[in-house]
């Protein structure tokens, strides 16, 4: 199994790197793949890609994982279903966070995408059994998701921005954000 895991990382945190390493003890995987979104991707108060880039290689490094820059480099916003066509991974699957089933009907390409991939969805204790039956798009396409239950790392990039809490991250990731002075108002 592939697992490509999307995302900003901004910063990558403790999260990241415990989602990295379940879904590594959980399945057979034979490449495990961060994508960070490029900047054509509507975000705000973002740092560079190269900051973000150099601290997840940190965590990647740490977690026998590569890093696909994809998004990154591409002129245009490409989304999900063309980042994953793009990438050389067979028959790759797509993890992220239960929070975003919500909105998977929004993404670029989402009926495509989720006719032709698989996905991993790391469960907060939401009630995802009856997310899916009340939601006609998730309905669908119920076959394509592995539940991955009680995930219970409540670290946020979000929330390190706003308490700059370095038990939310790696050491390393800590200190690299402290020796380029990023996210300092």
């Amino acid at each position: 199994m592939n697992v490509v895991f999307g995302g900003v990382f901004n910063p990558p945190t403790l999260a990241h790197f415990k989602a990295a390493e379940e879904i590594k003890k959980r399945f057979e995987v034979e490449r495990f793949v961060f994508l960070p979104v490029g900047l054509n991707y509507e975000l705000k108060d973002v740092l560079d890609d190269v900051h973000r880039v150099n601290m997840l290689e940190i965590l990647a490094n740490k977690s026998d994982a590569e890093i696909s820059l994809v998004e990154i480099e591409s002129e245009s916003f490409l989304g999900t279903y063309e980042s994953l066509k793009s990438m050389d991974l067979s028959n790759p699957y797509f993890l992220l966070g239960s929070d975003n089933l919500h909105s998977l009907h929004k993404w670029k390409d989402a009926e495509t995408l989720l006719s032709e991939f698989h996905f991993i969805v790391l469960n907060r204790q939401e009630s995802i059994e009856d997310l899916f039956k009340n939601t006609k798009f998730l309905t669908k396409y119920e076959s394509k998701f592995i539940i991955i239950d009680n995930f219970d790392y409540y670290i946020s990039a979000t929330k390190y921005r706003k308490r700059h809490d370095n038990s939310l991250l790696l050491d390393e990731v800590a200190k690299y954000i402290e020796d380029k002075h990023l996210y300092r108002r």
